[in-house]
């Protein structure tokens, strides 16, 4: 096993937010409304988002603008 370094840990900061966003409700993650989620990625534009999280999980489809 071999330890990542903070900076290689930190590439994968994005990601984590994107990822912790699927636990949004639908309407949230449409409106990219969903808190630190939102804070920490402003140029996620979400174009669909649906699902009720018991018989169709919760899924969306993004843009991620590049500055």
């Amino acid at each position: 096993i071999t330890s990542l370094s903070t900076t290689a840990i930190g590439s994968f900061t994005l990601y984590m937010f994107y990822a912790s966003a699927r636990f949004c409700q639908p309407s949230e993650t449409l409106m990219w409304s969903c808190g630190a989620n939102r804070e920490a990625n402003p140029l996620f534009k979400p174009v669909v988002s649906g699902g009720d999280g018991s018989d169709v999980q919760f899924h969306e489809c993004c843009n991620h603008e590049v500055p």
